[in-house]
């Protein structure tokens, strides 16, 4: 892919972000944020994804996070939103977030404390799955539940940026701090999001701000006309034969994703409808070969939809 590097934030550390598509992007600009340990161009479908944008006029921004690659263990979503907020400061125009895993969850706590959230006019999630069962299925539920208490018990002394050992189960030979551990293993915690066994109450606690409404305008950068006046319209695509889901869950996947959707809500006084929710068949986490293009497909179909800008 060819496109621009821009330094978006200077202190504490340098962050850059990599766009690629039209320069100015009439339509505006699709944020696609990856999952751990991930970072620019991490998905096989992101170059297609992009083309199809700018056949349309939308220029697409892939940031470095300090998150990105092995960050995301000394870093948090609370963080991830911060550094966002610097990178749509410099982004005029209509802005679109697509994650991936983990960027699922940063696109939930964007909309929920992001400071221009009100300019975010769609978000589509894909791959969102919960870490702890993950975790839990490589590693066994009771073994990733005590590390997690472990992990707990630092935070509670005031030692959460102490490094768990590095044979705890699901850090990914990273350097894990223990908050950041306790959050990605905890239950009902800043990442515990998409797990199955959140009731639909639980999900309404971690989603359902999404669907809240009117966002005030104002804030994030950008320009002020195009502040939104209702939440975002969303979309949710999970994969039938993603390898971080219980084959348990995968079996009912329809039904976790729609419980899940209708928790996010969204799309109020948009062209779009509702928060919607598709099972992309054969689709590993990566959506990898055929699916991605399925993926994309139904991303920019989804898109077309948004009400032309005035």
């Amino acid at each position: 892919m060819d496109g621009r590097l821009r330094l978006y934030r200077t202190f504490p550390s340098r962050l850059v972000a990599f766009t690629s598509g039209p320069d100015p992007a009439p339509a505006g600009t699709v944020v696609f944020i990856p999952g751990l340990s991930d970072g620019p161009l991490a998905l096989p479908y992101v170059p297609a994804l992009g083309a199809a944008g700018a056949a349309r006029g939308w220029a697409l921004c892939q940031p470095v996070l300090s998150s990105s690659y092995l960050g995301f263990g000394t870093n948090s979503l609370a963080q991830d939103v911060l550094e966002l907020d610097a990178l749509l400061a410099g982004i005029d125009g209509r802005i679109v977030l697509i994650g991936h895993s983990t960027g699922c969850q940063d696109i939930v706590a964007y909309l929920r404390s992001g400071a221009g959230r009100g300019r975010v006019v769609a978000a589509v999630m894909q791959g969102a799955v919960s870490d702890r069962q993950a975790m839990g299925m490589e590693h066994g539920d009771a073994a990733v539940a005590a590390a997690a208490a472990s992990a707990t018990a630092l935070v509670s002394r005031g030692q959460g940026e102490v490094l768990m050992p590095r044979d705890t189960p699901g850090v990914f030979d990273t350097p894990v701090s223990a908050v950041r551990y306790a959050s990605l293993a905890g239950r009902l915690t800043a990442d515990d999001m998409f797990s199955a066994d959140l009731t639909d109450a639980e999900l309404a606690v971690q989603l359902g701000h999404m669907a809240a409404g009117p966002i005030p305008a104002g804030g994030g950068g950008g320009d002020a006309q195009l502040q939104s006046r209702s939440p975002p319209s969303l979309m949710w695509a999970f994969s039938g034969c993603d390898e971080y889901v219980p084959t348990a869950v995968k079996e009912t996947y329809s039904a976790l994703g729609s419980r899940i959707s209708a928790a996010a809500g969204g799309g109020g006084g948009s062209a779009l409808s509702s928060s919607r929710c598709v099972v992309i068949e054969g689709g590993n986490h990566s959506l990898d070969g055929e699916p991605g293009t399925e993926f994309v497909t139904l991303v920019w179909d989804f898109l077309d939809q948004l009400p032309p800008l005035l």
